[in-house]
């Protein structure tokens, strides 16, 4: 069973967070612009460059401020 990789919560709705490497920087580095552009772009997909955070962590991280 997946779990949060932050606080340990099992199943559960979870999502997909881009980490180390943050979606945005790697949009930035890649200058990737189009869903074509996505689909290229190798990095973007590589399960070792993510992680998986029930909602609650995925915000907390996301949008800390808010």
């Amino acid at each position: 069973m997946k779990l949060c990789v932050m606080c340990n919560v099992k199943g559960g709705k979870l999502n997909a967070d881009h980490y180390p490497k943050l979606f945005s920087a790697i949009l930035e580095e890649f200058k990737i612009k189009t869903f074509k552009d996505a689909l290229k772009c190798k990095l973007l997909w590589l399960i070792e460059n993510g992680r998986t955070l029930c909602v609650s962590c995925h915000k907390k991280i996301t949008w800390p401020r808010i």
